[in-house]
């Protein structure tokens, strides 16, 4: 049997109002080859089962995405303690433990890439020439990172777009 990857300084997490049972199999799937510091689901409704191995963390209700957005930004750091989270979604997960490298707990912020220029609607497209990463469902965030984003007011943001990946990649990036 090949031997689990140990990171203690890692908390696998996922937040959802939604589709519980399946973000609970995100992490699932994600802790096959992986020991984490912690695994932990934000949610304000239980999964129709639970497991020994993971943390039910009760939160107010996401109602929207926008509710997620804020959580996401002004309050994850109240849910971890290790120095990194590893966040998680139904549709993103661990499946190749074998491509950690420990050179990522260097980086606040690690996100699958995106295409230089985002179309979101006619009237706005995102040039992301600079720093084409993002995809917050899948995303290896810093203790430091989650901390920083803490003192945002979420609605008190002009951006003309707020998903909170955009946000963090995008509008604040700073080299």
């Amino acid at each position: 049997m090949k031997k689990k990857l140990e990171l203690p300084n890692v908390t696998l997490l996922a937040a959802s109002s939604i589709e519980i049972d399946m973000t609970q199999l995100a992490l699932r799937i994600s802790l096959r080859n992986i020991e984490f510091g912690a695994v932990k689901l934000l949610s304000s409704l239980p999964p129709s089962k639970k497991y020994s191995d993971i943390e039910y963390v009760s939160i107010p209700a996401m109602n929207n995405i926008a509710d997620y957005n804020r959580m996401m930004i002004e309050d994850l750091h109240k849910y971890f303690t290790t120095s990194h989270c590893l966040v998680v979604q139904p549709d993103s997960f661990v499946v190749d433990s074998d491509l950690w490298k420990d050179e990522f707990l260097q980086f606040d912020y690690i996100g699958a890439p995106w295409s230089n220029k985002i179309r979101i609607n006619s009237k706005l497209v995102l040039n992301l020439e600079e720093n084409c990463v993002g995809n917050g469902g899948f995303s290896l965030r810093s203790r430091k990172l989650v901390e920083t984003t803490a003192k945002i007011n979420f609605n008190s943001l002009k951006f003309p777009f707020k998903n909170e990946d955009i946000i963090i990649c995008h509008y604040l990036y700073k080299k």
